[in-house]
Order: C-alpha cells, then structure tokens, then sequence
C-alpha cells in the first residue's frame, strides 16, 4: 500500500512502508495536507458551480459549446494581453493572472458540461495519455517521435 501523498511528501522513499525521516514528519505533513484538503475545491464540484452562473440555456447544448470554445479563446488571449503589457513598461499582476486563468477554468467547465463530461474524467483522461507518452516524465525523444493516433 502506498500513501496518497507521496507525490507531495518532501520525506516519503518511494515503495516503501513509510516515510525516511521519523514518523513526526510524517504525522505533520498528513495533518497540514488534512487541513488543506478540507479547503480544496474539487473539480466537479467546481463545475457544478460554475455552471450556474452560465447564460446558456442548459438545453442548448451546441450553443454552451460553442460559447465556452469562443470564451476560452478570448480568455486565453487576455492572459496572453497580461504578459504582452511587459512590453509596455507594465509589470505582471499576479492576482489578475490568476482571475484570468480562472477565467479559462470557467470556460472549460462550460465546454465539459456542454458535452455532458465531468471534469475529473477529463482530467483523468490526459493524465492516462501523458502517462502513456512520457511513462518517465517529459522526455523530448518521444515528444518528437510519437506512436501512431497519439493526439
């Protein structure tokens, strides 16, 4: 058995039964990972929230979608517009930034509703294709020379 965090974990040893350092580490990072799940919004549950402040009729299917890719485009380019200002003597908001990309969220969140797709399931989805196209990480080799119907 393997522990759920041990991808966050700064003391966990892989396949092991525990943690490197002593169990106090441990107990500590479980605990702060605790306090902060119970903070963390999930993604369907983002999407269920978001969608209620959607303009389109949730009949209108084609309409959502065609919304949502419309919007995402244009959010993407006011993130792009953010970084573009550099050139202009501005410097970066972070906060903005981050309104904006959640801006793009709400957008996706549209297109998967539309589509009748939870976005876990979509997330699950491209982590499965990364994991199947870089099994060791990001490796350029394979990014250059992808398997057949890898999109």
């Amino acid at each position: 058995m393997s522990c759920q965090y041990k991808d966050q974990c700064p003391s966990y040893s892989g396949w092991c039964n525990g943690p490197k350092q002593d169990f106090s580490k441990c107990v500590e990072f479980l605990v702060t990972a605790y306090e902060n799940e119970k903070k963390r919004m999930m993604p369907n549950e983002y999407q269920k929230l978001a969608i209620r402040t959607c303009s389109i009729p949730y009949d209108q299917k084609k309409d959502m979608l065609m919304h949502a890719v419309l919007g995402l485009t244009s959010e993407a380019g006011e993130v792009s517009g953010l970084f573009q200002k550099k050139y202009q003597g501005h410097k970066l908001d972070p906060e903005h930034l981050e309104k904006e990309l959640g801006d793009c969220l709400w957008m996706i969140a549209e297109a998967c509703t539309a589509l009748g797709w939870n976005m876990e399931t979509v997330m699950q989805t491209n982590i499965e294709k990364l994991r199947a196209r870089y099994p060791e990480g990001f490796d350029a080799e394979h990014s250059l020379h992808r398997r057949a119907n890898d999109i």
